[in-house]
């Protein structure tokens, strides 16, 4: 089956609680004979090498878009303003 995954940063290295488990999830959905898309924000300033990482191994291809930058006042803007 082919699946196409979304997460808001790279699963790689594992070391948070939301990458441990989007990493696990490409893991085991490489293990069952899948075909893994990852698309994923990315810091562009940064950019991680996913040649470099176990991704490329789990992932048929491997996208990354550049995060969307916001300032602190259009993020507090998005905060007081908010209906929630």
């Amino acid at each position: 089956m082919h699946v196409l995954m979304v997460t808001a940063s790279l699963p790689y290295p594992p070391h948070q609680g939301g990458a441990i488990r989007a990493y696990g999830i490409l893991h085991g959905l490489h293990q069952n004979g899948h075909k893994v898309t990852l698309l994923s924000f990315d810091n562009p300033a940064r950019p991680t090498r996913v040649d470099d990482t176990p991704l490329a191994v789990y992932c048929e291809r491997v996208l990354t878009v550049p995060t969307p930058q916001r300032s602190t006042s259009d993020r507090l803007r998005d905060l007081l303003l908010s209906a929630q």
